[in-house]
């Protein structure tokens, strides 16, 4: 893996996640691997580089105090929107780290979404917010599945028992995507576990296929999401978790 560092004019993007109204990205490229990620056709880069090499936004910290003098206080802001703030670089170059210091400091609310274990290093400023979520990110409990379609994450048991060590100051979630066809079997185990370690909510969404992609078709063709929707709502009742969704 090539790290290279750059120099950025801004820190903020304008989300189109509702109810989210920034974004922030501490890196372009992601070490995971996933073979479903789409941020790199989203953002037209050849996959290959965007696995390869991961630009590292040196200055963001900075850029950011910045933009907050001017925005104000108390927006929301969404780490991990194209690429995970906790991947190995962060390990290095606590850029995510740093940037969250900066949040802190302007009353931010934060919201981080990872596949990584790496979020628990942060514990002590995070729960510091008086408004801030932590999500996982988990698309199945398998580790032969996992290491095939994500093969640089932190493994599944890894990511739940890293939020389960977060206080209930902080909102805790599980991003269940994408579903894949292995996944339905794995359902109502990922809301047990969910359930265990006290998440909030579940947010539930489909593979978003785009072509180029290697993911085997066996993995998403024939899954009913008329039926799924359903599944997920009992499911929801079973377990008292709400599930938001939208296929």
């Amino acid at each position: 893996m090539k790290y290279r560092e750059i120099y950025v004019k801004n820190a903020l993007s304008h989300s189109k996640i509702k109810s989210v109204e920034y974004s922030l990205n501490p890196y372009r490229g992601c070490e995971h691997r996933c073979s479903y990620c789409y941020a790199p056709f989203v953002l037209h880069i050849p996959t290959e580089k965007w696995n390869s090499e991961v630009l590292v936004k040196i200055n963001l910290p900075t850029v950011l105090d910045r933009e907050l003098k001017k925005i104000g206080s108390r927006v929301h802001v969404l780490i991990g929107s194209v690429t995970d703030g906790y991947q190995p670089a962060e390990k290095k170059y606590e850029i995510t780290r740093k940037s969250l210091g900066i949040l802190l400091k302007h009353g931010a609310r934060v919201n981080i979404l990872t596949k990584s274990s790496l979020i628990v290093r942060d514990k002590e400023i995070i729960e510091k917010f008086k408004d801030v979520e932590v999500g996982i990110s988990v698309s199945t409990l398998d580790e032969k599945m996992r290491k095939k379609t994500e093969p640089f994450s932190s493994d599944v048991e890894e990511r739940f028992n890293a939020i389960s060590r977060f206080s209930s100051k902080v909102r805790k979630y599980v991003f269940l995507g994408p579903i894949f066809t292995h996944t339905l079997n794995e359902l109502d185990s990922i809301f047990s576990k969910a359930s265990k370690i006290g998440v909030n909510y579940i947010i539930a969404d489909r593979f978003r296929r785009r072509e180029g992609m290697r993911v085997p078709a066996a993995f998403y063709e024939g899954i009913d999401y008329g039926e799924l929707g359903e599944k997920l709502k009992n499911l929801e009742k079973r377990y008292d978790l709400p599930v938001f969704f939208s296929f």
